[in-house]
């Protein structure tokens, strides 16, 4: 589970008034987010984990994101909805993946063991099948969703080709947490820290996130997750502000995976820099899932996605 603490700098803030945007997409209402929420005692400078008070309306949603001075907005999708045109640079990437994953008999392999409810499987793929068997029990906590999420991430990455220059793929998936500091305009901040994360073999740059829960997504734990994700995710922003302008976050809730794209412009980054607001923009976060990890034809295509973010 990835932490998060804030530490105030300042013995008050101003609040400021903003119109929040929404979206017109007809099935799901998209929830505007916040992070960090302040907590109601006074500032000190201990720090302190946030979110305790999760908005329960999209009412307050809108008025924890305008108290916090952070715009975004989270839009949740159908799983078989992923369009990679919609992500610069995705739709190659999740051809390629395609054709390379068909012709490996390790993962058809361990797509067949799902299909077949059963928990053996190939190659690097044995392990982590083995293990996501313990997933489905009532009783699990965070340990087992994080080392079978991690395993699996890899056992897929370990399919991509060589890098050029490396006797290895271009990425790898990492068990050790980073953690990400923001600072803002109005001398608050916060921590964040990850669940293991792909990185770069030559350069160790993070290009994407991982965050586990032992419990499915839903209702309150669901909103709880959903404003967590963003902050870690404006968390990385703040401390890596780099030309990308996507940044991706996988997560695993029990036995759900769920892939979500991060999105925002130059405008948004200059008010999370500065707290200029014109013109009004924000973060998007483009949430894919759920994909069970006992359904084969939904494994099958979160596989093209998650090897299309190590190609």
């Amino acid at each position: 589970m990835a932490r998060l603490s804030t530490r105030s700098q300042t013995r008050g803030r101003r609040t400021r008034s903003g119109q929040q945007a929404t979206s017109g997409a007809p099935q799901r209402v998209p929830t505007s987010l916040a992070a960090p929420v302040p907590q109601p005692q006074a500032a000190t400078n201990r720090s302190r984990v946030i979110f305790t008070e999760v908005p329960d309306t999209i009412s307050r949603w809108r008025i924890a994101a305008n108290n916090a001075r952070l715009l975004l907005m989270a839009v949740k999708h159908d799983p078989m909805s992923f369009d990679p045109a919609s992500f610069d640079g995705m739709a190659q990437r999740v051809f390629n993946a395609r054709g390379i994953l068909q012709k490996l008999a390790p993962f058809q392999s361990y797509i067949n063991v799902i299909a077949n409810n059963g928990f053996l499987g190939a190659g690097d793929f044995t392990p982590p099948r083995k293990q996501q068997r313990e997933l489905f029990d009532l009783d699990k906590d965070e340990s087992p969703v994080n080392a079978t999420f991690i395993n699996m991430l890899q056992a897929i990455a370990e399919l991509a080709p060589l890098h050029p220059d490396l006797t290895t793929p271009r990425t790898r998936w990492r068990h050790t947490k980073k953690a990400f500091v923001a600072k803002f305009f109005y001398g608050r901040g916060y921590e964040a820290r990850t669940d293991g994360q792909l990185e770069s073999y030559e350069t160790n740059a993070v290009e994407a996130i991982v965050e586990c829960k032992a419990k499915p997504r839903q209702g309150y734990v669901g909103r709880q997750v959903d404003m967590q994700e963003a902050a870690q995710v404006v968390a990385w922003i703040k401390a890596h502000e780099d030309p990308a302008k996507l940044r991706i976050l996988v997560s695993q809730n029990g036995a759900d995976v769920y892939v979500t794209f991060a999105e925002y412009d130059d405008n948004w980054l200059k008010y999370i820099r500065t707290g200029k607001l014109r013109p009004l923009s924000l973060l998007r976060m483009n949430q894919f899932g759920p994909y069970p990890l006992d359904d084969a034809d939904m494994i099958q295509k979160l596989a093209e996605v998650l090897l299309a973010i190590c190609l």
